[in-house]
């Protein structure tokens, strides 16, 4: 009972731990998080306990000239008596810039009680930017942050994070990139602050055919508010996914999803704008599918909730 306590009382912590009115993309974001963990913390590599790979695509602001769409590729697995790798690949466009990023991760996974799991866990890659700078219209005729047809970028990435984990619940710290490097576009200058997260989650049997399943996220960056990311869903007889999701100064929408079986699932998301941004875009989309190979056919595969 003391140990179902806790594990509540985190996951109702993030629903009550906000503090911002306003927030701005820093990173890529997304509206299923829960499912694309290795994009933010690589000690979540390996924790399927098989192969696992998932896409995602989104959306964001649409009918917003220049906004935000993000393609991305994951996958992880177990690799040697509690060594994990995960390999990502994650294409991010913004207005005229377009940033690819490749990234590896290496986590070492144990168990420190009957039914958890703690891992901790290394992300190195590299971002790769590009910018066609004259597609822009500019105030001013001769705006120097914007001189120049074609700008490229190339940094070196490195971060860490941990993970723990049972069946029914998990929380995890991580900070995906530690260095502070520098983006030039024409004579403007820009770097990278640290981007710092939180994540916790659950799911708990409300009967024999419905499941909930409450999620958070924390964002944390110097010089900017909180970002608080948070969902609920439930899951209908081991198959249909509902919920809601609202970022605290930002958005709120509705998930759905389907359970084809315990080793695949799709989703779909839909988000509205609540911020000063909603009068010029009509919300954003999210579409997800996720596979877990099971290549051992002696082991019995359950549905992976996280």
């Amino acid at each position: 009972m003391k140990s179902t306590i806790i594990k509540l009382s985190l996951v109702l912590f993030l629903f009550t731990a906000s503090n911002s009115n306003s927030v701005a993309q820093q990173y890529v974001q997304f509206t299923h998080y829960m499912y694309n963990t290795l994009a933010i913390n690589p000690a979540y590599a390996g924790s399927h306990d098989m192969l696992n790979i998932t896409g995602l695509y989104r959306n964001q602001w649409v009918g917003l000239n220049g906004a935000p769409n993000t393609a991305s590729i994951y996958a992880h697995t177990p690799i040697w008596k509690g060594l994990n790798l995960g390999v990502s690949v994650v294409n991010d466009e913004i207005g005229p810039i377009a940033l690819t990023n490749l990234a590896a991760d290496l986590a070492y996974s144990f168990q420190v009680s009957k039914r958890g799991k703690l891992a901790f866990g290394i992300k190195s890659g590299g971002n790769f930017y590009q910018a066609t700078t004259n597609s822009l219209v500019t105030i001013s005729g001769n705006d120097p942050s914007v001189q120049g047809d074609f700008v490229k970028n190339r940094h070196f990435t490195i971060g860490a994070g941990a993970y723990y984990h049972t069946d029914n619940f998990y929380v995890g710290f991580s900070s995906p990139t530690i260095l502070r490097n520098k983006l030039e576009l024409g004579a403007s200058e820009n770097i990278a602050q640290l981007h710092y997260y939180f994540i916790t989650g659950g799911i708990f049997d409300i009967n024999n055919n419905l499941k909930f399943k409450p999620s958070g996220s924390i964002k944390m960056v110097k010089n900017s508010p909180f970002s608080v990311d948070l969902s609920g869903q439930f899951l209908i007889n081991e198959k249909l996914w509902l919920g809601l999701m609202h970022r605290f100064g930002d958005s709120f929408g509705a998930l759905v999803g389907y359970q084809f079986s315990p080793q695949f699932k799709m989703g779909y998301s839909y988000d509205l704008t609540s911020s000063q941004l909603r009068s010029v875009n009509d919300g954003s989309h999210e579409v997800f599918i996720s596979y877990d190979f099971n290549f051992n056919s002696d082991k019995i595969v359950s549905p992976r909730y996280f």
